[in-house]
């Protein structure tokens, strides 16, 4: 899994190549590399959203082991 920094880095990339295909791509081939790179884009959001709710959920657990403890 990627770090915070690396998907940042990943999904500006991604974003970016979308973009250019968006400029100059026509016709079928156009939407099948869209979708494709949505798909991806899409994918690594949810991985970063499932890994801030995972990382927020083991630091909420931590503190309040260490209020119990």
């Amino acid at each position: 899994m990627l770090d915070q920094k690396e998907t940042d880095v990943t999904l500006a990339a991604l974003r970016n190549r979308r973009a250019e295909i968006e400029r100059w791509l026509d016709g079928p081939a156009k939407k099948a590399t869209l979708s494709a790179l949505g798909r991806v884009i899409a994918e690594l959001e949810r991985e970063n959203v499932t890994s801030a709710h995972e990382e927020a959920a083991a630091t909420t657990q931590v503190a309040e082991d260490a209020a119990v403890g």
